[in-house]
């Protein structure tokens, strides 16, 4: 069995995404974990996980963007605003991400929401849970 990270964290983003919940914790089971470690991003709208709140804020796709310590350039990965849920691979060490929904021209719909720093572990996956409520829409 692979080992998780059981520790479970809320916060609330007031000071980098009004209206952004984001919580920290060890992935749910099924997640398949690369050799090196991963991040789990889940998000949801205003608490739901509904395909039609996807459409009806116009976000399309929802990206992450990791940042190594000390990086200013960031990796961005993309998946589907109606996923709800990606999956990033990562060698150890640690990081930082933001998390924003764009709608089909790739134009920002919410503010960023910061993603507390973190550190990758070999044969761990890290979830992170985000909220974008209706104040963090732009």
């Amino acid at each position: 069995m692979l080992p998780k990270t059981h520790s479970t964290v809320a916060l609330l983003c007031a000071m980098t995404l009004p209206g952004c919940t984001l919580a920290v914790g060890g992935s749910a089971g099924g997640t398949v974990v690369p050799p090196d470690g991963s991040l789990t991003a889940d998000w949801s709208i205003e608490g739901a996980n509904d395909p039609l709140v996807c459409s009806d804020f116009h976000a399309d796709t929802m990206e992450i963007t990791i940042f190594a310590q000390g990086d200013d350039i960031g990796t961005s990965v993309d998946a589907a605003c109606d996923s709800f849920t990606i999956t990033v691979p990562l060698p150890p060490g640690n990081y930082s991400a933001t998390a924003v929904l764009l709608d089909g021209n790739g134009v920002p719909v919410t503010s960023e929401a910061a993603v507390p720093p973190f550190q990758a572990t070999s044969r761990t996956d890290l979830g992170v849970s985000i909220d974008f409520g209706a104040s963090s829409f732009l």
